[in-house]
């Protein structure tokens, strides 16, 4: 008797563990406080609705928010495009340690012999005014630049050997 006593709570208590998980799961979990955790698998087309959770007053801080308001200070404003180039480029070949006056360029294109080690844009005051490092550090034996704005000049040393050359172009800068 005490042998089917036992087998009978035992199948009583499989009957509940079944039952628990799974007719009555969802009862259970809130009794547990484990219903908080939930997975939602909704499409665009379902979309949940959330709780706004930074409430302060009923003003959501907005990053970039209404029209911002411009003061333009100046008369006028010019759209045309800029004058055409009409003078001051030029083209040279500088031996090694010959020098060239003045000029003003909106874009230059050098091209170096091997044994260059740099050419220097001077202003009036021995000032560089631009620079390139030539093909005896590494670098390549040509350059072509253009400003984006004019640089002025009254200078160009090529620095090298005795038989090394800078051949020098430049769009001026004069409309």
């Amino acid at each position: 008797m005490r042998k089917q006593a036992g087998i009978g709570a035992l199948l009583l208590i499989c009957v509940g563990v079944v039952l628990g998980a799974t007719v009555f799961r969802s009862d259970i979990a809130q009794a547990t406080g484990l219903a908080q955790l939930v997975t939602v698998n909704n499409t665009a087309a379902q979309a949940v609705p959330v709780r706004e959770q930074n409430l302060d007053g009923g003003n959501i801080k907005v990053h970039e928010e209404g029209t911002t308001k411009v003061k333009v200070t100046n008369a006028s404003l010019s759209v045309q495009p800029a004058a055409p180039i009409t003078g001051g480029g030029w083209i040279a070949i500088y031996p090694a340690g010959q020098t060239f006056s003045h000029g003003t360029a909106s874009a230059v294109s050098i091209h170096m012999t091997s044994g260059v080690r740099n050419v220097q844009f001077l202003n009036s005051e021995g000032l560089q005014v631009a620079g390139f490092v030539g093909p005896y550090f590494g670098h390549g034996p040509d350059i072509d630049l253009a400003f984006n704005r004019p640089i002025q000049f009254d200078e160009i040393v090529c620095t090298g050997d005795a038989t090394d050359q800078c051949f020098v172009g430049w769009v001026g800068a004069q409309p």
